[in-house]
């Protein structure tokens, strides 16, 4: 374990991948999270993202995808560096939709079970709306919604707006005010712009705009008209 992890910290990230990880794992050693840790943390400093993939699989069949430091890390830099390739972009957003499924389909007698925070379900949701698996998006987005007292603290505000601004681009002005009333429920400062750009980008009906006035001072409203 310390020599692997020598080798993560003082060789290229690309030498490390082809000498010594394709080399050794898993045939002749299985890293235990603390090396997964360190291989993504590498991976996070070069940049050299298309590794990921491969990385998550590993996860997957070493039955690492309960540790929440791993899936938070491996999130960020997904998160943190965004993929010019399209297929990248698709895999981010499988590992993103995986995870949520690891997250989902826990063993309910599991003694030590993944409680996902805001933090992992915003970043989920961020990864799916990059790629416009809008759908998968919005059962994320309810997630959070419906489950505002059994999930540990709450997205970034970033993935909020994206949601918001996938829903007016899908012109579905109800979603985008169900993510702007959990927004206000969450006490992000920031909700009034969220109002204001729903309001300037699509015609809001009567019931719209009540329920939005309700969240956000009317007077906020009429400042976008």
């Amino acid at each position: 374990r310390h020599y692997i992890t020598l080798l993560c910290l003082t060789e290229p990230i690309e030498e490390f991948m082809e000498n010594t990880y394709y080399q050794l794992i898993p045939h002749i050693y299985v890293p235990e999270p603390s090396v997964m840790a360190e291989v993504l943390r590498s991976i996070e400093a070069s940049g050299n993202i298309e590794y990921l993939p491969k990385i998550w699989s590993d996860m997957v069949i070493f039955d690492q995808t309960d540790r929440e430091n791993l899936l938070t890390l491996i999130l960020k830099i997904m998160i943190n560096n965004e993929p010019i390739q399209s297929d990248l972009i698709a895999k981010f957003s499988n590992i993103a939709w995986d995870i949520w499924n690891k997250i989902e389909d826990q063993d309910e007698t599991r003694v030590k079970k993944l409680n996902p925070t805001g933090k992992i379900l915003g970043d989920i949701m961020v990864l799916l709306l990059k790629n416009k698996d809008f759908e998968r998006a919005c059962i994320i987005m309810n997630k959070l919604d419906q489950d505002q007292q059994s999930v540990l603290g709450v997205p970034s505000f970033e993935a909020l707006s994206l949601f918001v601004d996938n829903c007016i681009e899908m012109k579905l002005p109800s979603g985008a005010i169900n993510c702007i009333q959990y927004a206000s429920d969450s006490g992000f400062e920031e909700v009034e712009t969220l109002a204001l750009k729903l309001n300037t980008a699509l015609t809001l009906d009567e019931t719209h705009l009540s329920r939005l006035s309700k969240i956000v001072s009317p007077d906020i409203l009429q400042k976008s008209n």
